[in-house]
């Protein structure tokens, strides 16, 4: 499941022409910003079902959203940098490692909200 959301997540963040993406032209404020949320959190989520060190899941992932973003500006046309997609981004890690039962300074067992 994780390797077909990131698959996803690459087809999402690195189509060349956002315009054409099916739904990119739905009149509902913010719709992108909650499509960032979603295409970080599904993917953080479950890659912490497989992959038992949290930080090197955090530290992908915002580095997937930092480098999305400069290659979005850099290399696809009718694409850019946007720094609210970034903070999307961000949130969306923040709450895959919510739903994956990740709390900050919290030990212990993890009781996932999904999953």
């Amino acid at each position: 499941m994780a390797g077909a959301l990131l698959v996803g997540q690459f087809v999402v963040l690195y189509f060349p022409d956002a315009s054409s993406v099916p739904g990119a032209d739905l009149p509902v404020p913010f719709l992108d910003k909650l499509v960032h949320v979603g295409v970080f959190a599904l993917p953080t989520w479950a890659l912490l079902r497989v992959v038992r060190r949290p930080g090197v899941v955090v530290g992908a992932m915002l580095a997937q959203a930092a480098v999305s973003e400069l290659v979005q500006e850099a290399l696809l046309p009718g694409r850019g940098f946007e720094a609210l997609d970034v903070v999307a981004d961000v949130v969306g890690v923040g709450l895959g490692l919510v739903l994956a039962g990740h709390r900050p300074g919290r030990r212990g067992p993890r009781t996932p909200l999904l999953g």
